[in-house]
């Protein structure tokens, strides 16, 4: 790109985007002096010679390069002011319809190697979200489309679970998903145990993806339904859990989730992941000795062995062994366990490892979140 003396435009969108093609390309921060509808002029931002001035003819509609001092003495740079988050889309647009998984820091790699230029983070996300709305639509947009992606599972899963919670007006607060596969797999071949767990979806709007997951005969995670929601509170959790279970044919049919399934299954067998216990039990009670402490009396398969530890426990210190016994050891250690589920998990990574799992997809736009989960 080289700009010339004499140099026409046909209009101030088009000289604008030649100036500043020249400025990212040479590597050079310019600022702008006097802009208007008619005029621009420009200088570099270090104060060399370097000068443009370019306005319109008064008689045609054409632009022209009046002024031009060509002459730069100050080096390239990295951080060029020039470079905007519409300009990295409009540049990239076609990278993001190949493939649209391209990620922010492959970005900034290509960024640096092809135009010596490096951003902020901000602008390579800002850049992502603008490349894919434009290609894809906005978010407001697929929420729209909502009751179409409803009608086409619904005809093509019959014998699936796929519903609505709306507020009065129509406004969204849940979206429940259960395709009827994963159902007859989790009652054919898996395990009898359902791991909860909740995880923030990362658009604009907010929200959250709750899943059921459970695991299948060779200890692999086997997820069961998800439900998008407005917030993880106890009253969304718990209209999840009743389709849940009406669906699973069970009889009794963070604190929200807990509560719904202590309200929702009195009876069942109910576990805590003991990381996120110890993670706030810690918090208190600190140090190497009361660490190991605490997970052997969590590891104890027999009572003896849980009894043992225990007692080092209150040796130790009595006040994290007061602390651990009301936090419901019946919950946490392996000793209390029933042997039915044939699963001896006290933790709940197998959820951690399936948010992880998607995490990508948690960042995508609503619609095309929830197709990228259907097929994974």
């Amino acid at each position: 790109m080289v700009l010339l003396l004499g140099m026409k435009f046909e209009n101030g969108h088009q000289y604008k985007e030649a100036v500043w093609e020249w400025a990212i390309w040479n590597g050079h921060n310019l600022k702008i002096i006097r802009s208007s509808r008619y005029q621009l002029e420009m200088r570099c931002m270090k104060n060399c010679p370097w000068k443009l001035y370019v306005s319109m003819f008064p008689d045609v509609c054409t632009f022209c390069i009046k002024t031009l001092v060509s002459e730069h003495l100050c080096p390239r740079v990295l951080e060029n002011r020039m470079v905007t988050g519409n300009w990295i889309e409009k540049q990239y647009r076609n990278k993001f319809r190949r493939c649209p998984n391209f990620s922010p820091k492959e970005l900034a790699g290509d960024l640096l190697e092809t135009f010596c230029v490096r951003v902020s983070r901000a602008m390579l996300y800002r850049s992502e979200s603008l490349a894919l709305e434009m290609l894809m639509g906005s978010i407001i947009e697929h929420y729209g489309f909502l009751r179409s992606y409803k009608a086409e599972m619904m005809r093509v899963d019959r014998e699936g679970r796929f519903d609505f919670m709306l507020e009065e007006g129509g406004t969204f607060k849940a979206f429940y998903i259960g395709f009827s596969s994963l159902k007859k797999g989790f009652m054919k071949g898996c395990r009898k145990i359902i791991r909860f767990d909740g995880c923030s979806l990362k658009t604009f709007l907010g929200g959250a993806l709750l899943t059921a997951v459970a695991k299948d005969g060779n200890n692999q995670m086997f997820p069961i339904c998800w439900v998008v929601v407005e917030s993880e509170n106890e009253f969304l959790c718990t209209w999840f859990l009743e389709i849940l279970f009406e669906e699973l044919g069970i009889i009794d049919g963070c604190l929200g989730l807990t509560n719904a399934i202590m309200k929702l299954t009195p009876h069942a067998e109910h576990r805590n992941c003991v990381r996120h216990v110890y993670c706030n039990w810690k918090k208190e009670f600190k140090g190497q000795t009361l660490k190991n402490l605490f997970w052997s009396a969590a590891r104890s398969t027999y009572e003896a062995s849980y009894n043992a530890a225990i007692e080092k426990l209150l040796e130790e210190d009595e006040a994290a062994h007061k602390d651990f016994l009301k936090r419901g050891p019946n919950k946490l250690c392996k000793f209390y366990m029933s042997e039915y589920p044939k699963s001896d998990m006290i933790d709940n990574n197998v959820c951690e490892c399936f948010n992880g799992y998607i995490v990508k997809t948690r960042g995508s736009i609503s619609l095309e979140s929830l197709s990228k989960l259907g097929v994974l």
